[in-house]
């Protein structure tokens, strides 16, 4: 599973994988207009928000991430 958007939350150390904008505003409660600015506007690929990291255009499978054995992936 490819993703576009890979989301970590630092108080728990659990990733999420979506893939639009919108579905991270959904998961973090963080406004889709902050979301947008920052990868929009501001042209970045990562940002910390809250307790979360988020990286855009991600292309790592599920199963290439857990073989480091340091995360834990949501299902």
């Amino acid at each position: 599973m490819r993703a576009t958007i890979f989301i970590k939350n630092t108080e728990t150390n659990e990733f999420q994988f979506v893939s639009s904008v919108a579905a991270v505003a959904l998961y973090t409660g963080i406004s889709l207009n902050t979301l947008q600015t920052y990868f929009s506007r501001d042209k970045k690929d990562f940002v910390t928000v809250d307790q979360y990291e988020i990286y855009k255009g991600m292309s790592y499978s599920k199963s290439e991430l857990e073989e480091h054995g340091k995360i834990k992936i949501n299902k």
